[in-house]
């Protein structure tokens, strides 16, 4: 009986220790200060990080001392990407007499979500149809739309009441969505009513691309259009006539929209083609690629690019842009210090201090005959078959190798023609000489014949050619030297 009551006063103890402990945190009242300061509007589809509700604040105690318990915030019931109200629930963790982690709600601060962003129509292209097709066009095919407020329910309208599918055209029409908070978007593009079979002699717009960056506030679109498009009507060029419409770009707005490019031709025939305009607040330079601290350039040539690209994360290729400046004589060997410099067509620079080294760098060119036919015991001269050719030096040395030559066997041989410039440019040939005897009653004509009238009878000689080739490893060799002067 005794254990039992010492059982029933223990455990009234501890409950009463663990109410006072919760009935002394929450005598001290503790309170925040600086919560007026902390911001409470947030447009929708923003991510604050939990700092910003955090920064600023200081937690008191009732008597006004500064407690060291760490404040947290809950963000759990605040949806950012929906309009409304919500709560955001300051807190901190203690720990009570018995060893549990608690949690202790400070204060609550309400947050609205509102939305001022309009909604962004996807997919809007030039529709194409066919004159008096039965189908009826789908407007909506690959077209949709999307919000920072994913609470808003998003219903496109097409305006098309002026396409007429029976007559060949070019017809405007217009795309409209709003969101639940009233933002709203338009976007323009056209319908084709092409006749059913096309016309041979449409003129063609062609793009160098179909995503066009442009930076944000420009004054001159036009420049970044040029440089993207052509337009051609059979071989004749006609890009100065390219016509197009803007009127759904805001260059002042951050964003993705729609262009049009139109062209006519003298018979009234046309062709337009869509881009997208990326509306960018662009202040990165391009990025040489394979550009050294040395460029080599063979002397009397000009092509110091080759090789050489820019590139731009967001304009893409860049190269047509790149500018040298200095001066390079590539007519005269030496070094030439000059500047590369890359731009993209918002206006970011990159430049780079290179050396071009201008230099002989080719071998010579060796003209000689593929192969001769040489009649046994015959004398080869070969100074007038072989012609050596350097880009930079009037005169070149060379040398002609005919070891292994046997004109009194039949057989093949090879001769080694070698030429080296004044900067050590070396080239080398190899000539096939066919030594043959008794000739063939069946000739058929070679391109370089030495001795007579020969030629060489397709099979026989051929095979019997092979056979002494094989044979060559067991008979004795002679060795015979041949030079351009022996008679």
């Amino acid at each position: 009986m005794k254990k039992f009551v010492k059982v029933i006063i223990l455990a009234i103890m501890i409950n009463f220790l663990s109410l006072s402990s919760m009935i002394n945190v929450k005598a001290e009242a503790p309170y925040l200060e600086g919560l007026e300061n902390v911001p409470n509007l947030f447009e929708a589809g923003s991510r604050p990080d939990a700092d910003v509700f955090i920064e600023g604040l200081e937690l008191y105690s009732h008597e006004g001392d500064l407690l060291k318990e760490k404040l947290l915030v809950d963000l759990l019931k605040v949806d950012f990407d929906r309009v409304g109200e919500y709560e955001v629930i300051y807190y901190f963790l203690y720990v009570d007499s018995l060893g549990n982690e608690k949690r202790y709600e400070i204060d609550r601060l309400t947050v609205s979500i509102y939305d001022e962003t309009k909604p962004v129509l996807h997919g809007v292209k030039t529709i194409e149809a066919i004159q008096n097709q039965t189908e009826p066009i789908d407007f909506l095919a690959g077209v949709s739309a999307t919000d920072n407020d994913k609470g808003s329910t998003l219903e496109i309208k097409v305006f098309h009441q002026g396409v007429d599918l029976t007559k060949t055209g070019l017809y405007p029409i217009s795309y409209f969505v709003s969101d639940n908070s009233g933002n709203y978007t338009t976007a323009k593009t056209y319908v084709y009513v092409k006749p059913p079979h096309t016309n041979p002699t449409t003129p063609l717009i062609e793009l160098t691309t179909d995503q066009i960056y442009i930076q944000v506030g420009t004054v001159n679109p036009q420049l970044y259009y040029k440089a993207v498009i052509k337009a051609y009507d059979g071989a004749t060029d006609i890009t100065e006539y390219v016509q197009y419409d803007d009127s759904n770009v805001n260059y002042n707005v951050i964003g993705t929209y729609q262009v049009m490019f139109i062209v006519f031709d003298a018979d009234g025939n046309f062709d337009i083609k869509p881009a997208y305009v990326n509306i960018v607040n662009d202040t990165t330079p391009p990025e040489f690629i394979n550009l050294g601290d040395t460029v080599t350039v063979t002397i009397n040539t000009t092509n110091v690019l080759k090789g050489i690209k820019a590139y731009d994360q967001v304009c893409g290729d860049v190269t047509s842009r790149i500018k040298i400046y200095g001066t390079i004589d590539f007519n005269k060997e030496g070094y030439y210090n000059v500047v590369f410099e890359a731009s993209d067509p918002n206006g970011n620079v990159v430049q780079k201090h290179v050396t071009v080294h201008v230099t002989d760098n080719l071998p010579p060119t060796i003209e000689a005959p593929e192969s001769i036919y040489l009649k046994r015991n015959g004398i080869l001269n070969l100074a007038d078959m072989i012609k050596v050719t350097d880009n930079y030096d009037t005169e070149v040395e060379y040398s002609i190798n005919m070891d292994g030559l046997d004109a009194t066997k039949v057989g093949a041989y090879f001769i080694h023609i070698n030429a080296k410039d004044k900067h050590n440019n070396i080239s080398t040939k190899t000539i096939t000489v066919y030594v043959y005897g008794t000739e063939p009653e069946n000739l058929l004509e070679n391109p370089i014949i030495v001795g007579s009238i020969v030629a060489v009878f397709v099979t026989s000689v051929t095979n019997f050619i092979s056979f002494l080739i094989f044979r060559k490893k067991y008979v004795r060799k002679r060795r015979i030297y041949y030079d351009d002067n022996k008679a």
